[in-house]
């Protein structure tokens, strides 16, 4: 599954964007289609990205930083888009269809029904 993806991608590579307006599970984000446009300013994405952290030596720091040693690094390794900005509620459809938006990861979506009642809400 993971074969080929590396925790930092080349400088000179595309970052691949995702096309998740429909309902799916985070960890299956990659099984998406690929978003071929341009995102429009404003849409609602979700940016996944690794952290890497790295030592500096004495060559490498900067004024004002000198017992700075350690670095972080954010490295972005895709982009998945969940709403365009021009999308109204018409582009909503009514339930009980699947819900939008990314799923839970577990099969069990019990807890995340209209119907379920915690234990605080029965002793109310």
């Amino acid at each position: 599954m993971w074969e080929g993806i590396h925790p930092v991608r080349p400088w000179n590579e595309n970052v691949p964007t995702f096309d998740g307006r429909k309902a799916f599970k985070v960890s299956l984000y990659h099984s998406l289609p690929l978003h071929q446009s341009e995102l429009p300013t404003n849409s609602a994405v979700m940016v996944i990205f690794t952290i890497s952290s790295y030592t500096t030596t004495s060559i490498m720091h900067h004024e004002g930083y000198e017992n700075v040693n350690l670095n972080i690094s954010l490295n972005i390794q895709a982009v998945v888009l969940l709403a365009n900005p021009d999308s109204t509620m018409d582009d909503i459809v009514p339930e009980p269809a699947e819900p939008l938006g990314m799923l839970p990861d577990s099969d069990d979506d019990s807890s995340h029904t209209a119907d379920s009642t915690s234990e605080e809400e029965e002793a109310i």
